[in-house]
């Protein structure tokens, strides 16, 4: 069905964990932020 709201891609998609632990390795030399840490920054308003 066109347009459809799920895929079963989609569906098995999310059967995958897509978070990684605190040990994992990211590319590029970037490190993970926790969210709290972020979103504030995001939420505000512009200066």
């Amino acid at each position: 069905m066109p347009g459809a709201p799920l895929t079963r891609d989609n569906w098995r998609s999310m059967q995958v964990p897509s978070v990684c632990d605190a040990a994992c390795n990211l590319p590029f030399g970037l490190t993970a932020t926790p969210l709290e840490a972020v979103a504030p920054a995001y939420l505000s308003p512009p200066a």
